[in-house]
């Protein structure tokens, strides 16, 4: 094993340094801050033994001292995996015929015991903590020098993680605020910002017809969503084109919602239960120009789930796919939803229940994040005025997420100008 140590100015100095002495491969075992710069100690070819030791001793070391990672460059190398140390072989001495050569000794194998798969995991679990720490100190340090280097990208970043935005999808759209903004009024780069980022897409479900599946986990809001879009075709072509279809046999009374909409509006409802039925139904009501299929509300993780999948992609391989996602509900739960819907493809998505939410910036952060365009937006139960195109209303959902977030955080001081553009001639 190679370890050095590396002295440097600033963090991102060091890392060059050691990238081109000991090349990717190489894993920084620490770093931290010293009279003259930032100091790394970096290894090549080391050991597991010696990796699992370094992590116990970091996961025993009290917060705050030296020894512990500081922080990292945006972009740190990544830790590369243990490789096992492989033994050299001899090479074979001149004039020796191949066959009189020594055979290598068959290997050993032992059976591994319960003892020693555990010290295995719990080795890995080691190396995967010191990995964690690592990172996590390098993103703060990195995030700190940014700071110090541009405040204007800095505040705008703040306000973005005020509404609410998750810190991958914020720093992704702070990066793209300009430098120089003498002429225009900064208050509102935030929010411009914002608001060119959202992925919107004008559904013409309720124009052009076709067959549209909502898709969603429980109480996303689908059922009343399916209601709103059938009220709105139904006012302007008539309901004797429309169609319902329930899939949802899981739930006891589910269908009863839906069957009361299908009433009041005068049009017809059918079940499904499998592929099968789904595909003998969408065949019956092949002449209706729009039908609307309410599916079962599940997560990704919940039973019944790949069931409901496998239903739609055997019995509607051509329907439209509508993901719905409540507004209201965290990130990493949104995130779940788009991640296993990602295999119906869904065409864009409904925002639904916008009304109860406290703020939207998890809900916004998941749509750009996942390059998942907003198709309708839905803040209420009214039907059908509670249902918006979304590319009609980019300002307003950015100016009730402002609102939203003006309720619960106050807006942070602006630095009194933004840094100039380098080599560029300063304005008076």
């Amino acid at each position: 094993m190679k370890i050095k140590r590396y002295l440097a100015a600033s963090m991102r100095q060091a890392l060059a340094q050691v990238r081109a002495e000991q090349g990717p491969e190489a894993v920084i075992l620490s770093s931290r801050r010293v009279d003259d710069g930032i100091e790394v100690v970096a290894a090549v070819d080391y050991d597991e033994s010696l990796i699992a030791g370094a992590a116990r001793r970091a996961a025993t070391m009290p917060a705050g001292s030296d020894a512990a990672p500081a922080a990292a460059p945006a972009e740190p190398p990544p830790v590369a995996a243990p490789r096992p140390t492989a033994r050299r072989q001899a090479m074979p001495r001149a004039g020796v015929p191949a066959t009189d050569r020594p055979m290598p000794a068959a290997p050993r194998h032992e059976p591994r015991t319960d003892t020693a798969d555990a010290a295995t995991d719990a080795m890995r679990r080691e190396i995967r903590d010191l990995r964690r720490l690592l990172e996590g100190g390098f993103a703060r340090l990195a995030w700190r020098e940014a700071r110090n280097e541009d405040p204007w990208k800095a505040w705008v970043l703040d306000e973005l993680a005020a509404i609410g935005l998750t810190a991958d999808v914020a720093r992704r759209i702070a990066e793209s605020a300009p430098d120089d903004l003498h002429a225009v009024d900064r208050a509102r780069i935030p929010l411009a910002l914002l608001a060119r980022s959202l992925p919107l897409v004008e559904d013409r479900t309720c124009e052009a017809g076709g067959v549209v599946a909502l898709v969603g986990p429980t109480g996303a809001g689908k059922t009343t969503t399916i209601a709103k879009l059938a009220a709105r075709w139904c006012a302007q072509h008539g309901a004797d084109q429309v169609a319902l279809v329930s899939t949802d046999g899981f739930r006891i009374g589910a269908r009863e919602q839906l069957r009361t909409f299908a009433r009041i509006l005068g049009v017809p409802l059918h079940a499904a239960d499998n592929g099968a039925d789904l595909a003998r139904v969408l065949g019956c009501v092949v002449a209706r120009k729009l039908v609307l299929i309410d599916t079962a509300g599940f997560g990704p993780r919940e039973p019944g789930f790949a069931e409901q999948l496998q239903m739609l992609r055997s019995g509607a391989a051509h329907a439209r796919v509508l993901l719905a996602l409540p507004a209201p509900s965290e990130a990493v739960a949104l995130q779940t939803a788009v991640a296993g819907y990602r295999a119906l493809a869904p065409g864009g998505c409904v925002l639904t229940k916008i009304d109860e939410a406290a703020s939207l910036g998890a809900a916004l952060s998941v749509a750009v994040g996942a390059s998942l365009p907003i198709a309708y937006l839905c803040n209420g139960q009214r039907v059908p005025e509670d249902l918006h195109g979304a590319h009609r209303r980019r300002i307003w959902l950015v100016k009730l997420a402002a609102a939203l977030r003006a309720r619960a955080h106050p807006p942070a001081a602006m630095p009194d100008r933004a840094p100039p553009i380098a080599g560029a001639r300063a304005h008076a």
